[in-house]
């Protein structure tokens, strides 16, 4: 695996660069997917971009719910990167949508495995 760094994340000082981590949870059927900036500062650390809605079923096992509700400019930014492509799809929650994306086959291999979740 070769972890690739992307520029330009949204949430944090334009010029640096993040890099992508993944784990997986409810018995390895999800994906959950972080942005990891400077280790050195806290709130850039670990960025959940994806969201775990329980009740809505995924297209595939690269595919997520984008966290358009904490993370808004990170989804056109991830698309622009060819990170994911939107699925058409979408889940609801708390007034918010969701829209499903699929990874791609290049962005999940080069993203950091951070360990598996039990939730």
């Amino acid at each position: 695996m070769n972890i690739r760094t992307r520029p330009n994340f949204p949430d944090i000082r334009a010029g640096e660069n993040v890099s992508l981590g993944k784990t997986t949870y409810f018995g390895d059927k999800r994906l959950a997917v972080f942005v990891i900036g400077d280790p050195a500062e806290e709130l850039t650390c670990r960025n959940l971009i994806t969201t775990c809605l329980p009740n809505s079923s995924v297209t595939n096992p690269n595919c997520a719910y984008f966290d358009t509700r904490n993370h808004p400019a990170a989804l056109q930014w991830a698309i622009d990167q060819g990170i994911c492509r939107l699925t058409g799809r979408s889940a609801y929650s708390d007034y918010c949508t969701y829209p499903e994306v699929e990874f791609t086959q290049e962005a999940v291999q080069s993203m950091a495995t951070l360990g598996s979740s039990a939730i």
